[in-house]
């Protein structure tokens, strides 16, 4: 995921009566900017090659639009962006989703 939820419940207590605040906090958390790999070839129908290794692999729209948005060095948030506004998709399940992709991605050398 790429944010952080911390929930803190503070007390506040004056002479007559008694105060409840939920606060409630937000970190994002650091992502590094993944980049394909520059002998990476792909195709807009969603093939890819590894000419380092000779393997070819092949996305569905999607992981080519996310291909094509890492080829034009978008970060991740930028990519979660695009996806959100073009798709009717959960973010939170598009997170996942986008994690498990890009370590799909490095497992077969396609990234940086």
């Amino acid at each position: 995921m790429l944010y952080n939820l911390d929930l803190n419940i503070v007390e506040i207590e004056s002479p007559k009566e008694k105060y409840n605040f939920t606060v409630i906090e937000y970190f994002l958390e650091p992502k590094k900017n993944m980049k394909l790999k520059k002998n990476i070839a792909t195709s807009e129908e969603g093939f890819i090659f590894n000419p380092s290794t000779g393997d070819s692999f092949s996305t569905n729209p999607i992981g080519t639009e996310i291909i094509t948005l890492l080829k034009k060095d978008k970060s991740i948030q930028e990519i979660i962006v695009a996806i959100c506004e073009k798709y009717d998709v959960d973010q939170n399940l598009l997170e996942k989703d986008l994690d498990d992709f890009t370590a799909q991605l490095k497992d077969y050398t396609i990234l940086e």
